[in-house]
């Protein structure tokens, strides 16, 4: 797949549900488009601990990105209604 310019082994090219962005993990990061516009929207190594493409899923909404770590694990990268949702689950717990 060429995006950007260059030839890419991508783990995972994901939309969000409502088809506005794309997220790919890449070269240890996770990286954003705006579907309406070819350049990059911004990229994060999520405070390190990535693969080199690391595999990436948004949940339902859209709203939260679950990224593969290199100890297997998960971490989980949030927009602001996310980051709301992720409180409130917090408070309840």
């Amino acid at each position: 797949m060429v995006l950007g310019g260059r030839l890419l082994g991508l783990c995972s090219l994901i939309y969000t549900t409502k088809n506005r962005f794309l997220a790919t993990g890449d070269k240890f990061m996770v990286k954003f488009w705006d579907m309406d516009n070819v350049d990059l929207l911004t990229s994060t190594d999520a405070d390190g601990g990535l693969p080199a493409s690391p595999c990436i899923r948004f949940n339902k909404e859209g709203i939260l990105l679950a990224v593969s770590t290199n100890d297997n694990g998960i971490k989980i990268l949030a927009n602001s209604d996310g980051i709301r949702l992720l409180r409130t689950v917090e408070r309840n717990i």
